[in-house]
């Protein structure tokens, strides 16, 4: 090797060395941080653990097609009740007790069994609601629990195929429900309804389904859409008024209705991200403060 083609192997070295100091190092950074917010969802949805004889009483009535005996899936006749969207909360409860260490049911292969089962009726399946609010956010809020819950990074979780499966990884759009989207998705499916409160549930979803499949990119995504519309809203429109007031569904004051739901939504967001690299800034936070203080 003569000096020329040394010289351009060092060259090589370093600059490998130096594009894995910057790029390689953040990643890892990275990781780490939506790795905190995954065991910050995780945390929250096992906080709300049923009784074992609960489950107990699912697997009763769960049928060998994956259903509930008592559950009428295609009746979808009151926009205000969804039978069907009681199949996902039992779901998310199983999950829930099978990673619960203190219940008989932890990591129970039989239980497991079950999960798999009912996760199949329902992907196969997907009953509709006549009330796009099932469909858009209420399943997906129980449904992305029950899957991250699911991803233990073990045999006894899912494998990531069964993941990325359950949580539409593959961005497939449908009329039916239970469908996870992420929120860059979701503002197309229902462009009028992704404001306020409703907005706050999106990407609540959204914040699940991106850390069931690992994708930094649309959590920060999330981050900006919440960060940017935490703001005074003067002129017509969704959000807080400068009167302290909460308008949703155009000039509407809606302040202990859809306006108590977006602070808790953004509250939550808040205290997720909190310590992290996605935490809002300061202005964002005292926006917050002063409609918490003076709004209500």
């Amino acid at each position: 090797m003569n000096t020329k083609e040394l010289f351009f192997n060092i060259v090589i070295k370093k600059i490998t060395l130096l594009f894995l100091v910057i790029f390689g190092f953040n990643s890892v950074e990275s990781s780490a941080q939506l790795s905190t917010i995954k065991a910050r969802l995780v945390a929250n949805t096992m906080s709300n653990a049923p009784a074992d004889f609960q489950i107990t009483g699912y697997l009763a009535i769960l049928q060998i097609n994956g259903s509930f005996s008592d559950i009428n899936y295609s009746d979808n006749s009151s926009s205000t009740t969804f039978p069907a969207a009681n199949h996902i909360t039992r779901l998310k409860q199983m999950c829930i007790v099978y990673n619960k260490i203190e219940s008989s049911y932890y990591h129970s292969s039989v239980l497991k069994a079950q999960i798999v089962l009912a996760f199949e009726y329902f992907y196969n399946n997907r009953p509709i609601s006549s009330n796009w609010w099932f469909q858009a956010i209420s399943i997906p809020i129980d449904l992305s629990q029950a899957i991250l819950l699911m991803a233990t990074s073990d045999t006894f979780g899912f494998t990531q195929a069964q993941l990325d499966k359950y949580s539409n990884k593959a961005n497939l759009t449908s009329a039916n429900g239970g469908v996870l989207y992420y929120y860059t998705k979701a503002i197309q499916q229902w462009p009028n309804s992704a404001t306020g409160a409703n907005q706050t549930w999106l990407i609540n979803n959204a914040n699940y389904k991106a850390c069931i499949e690992g994708n930094e990119t649309e959590f920060i995504s999330n981050c900006n859409v919440i960060s940017g519309d935490l703001r005074i809203i003067s002129s017509v429109g969704d959000g807080i008024k400068p009167d302290g007031s909460f308008y949703q569904h155009g000039e509407l004051a809606y302040t202990f209705g859809y306006g108590l739901y977006y602070m808790e939504g953004v509250s939550n967001f808040m205290a997720l991200v909190d310590g992290t690299t996605y935490q809002l800034s300061d202005d964002k936070k005292n926006v917050m403060a002063n409609q918490l203080l003076d709004g209500f």
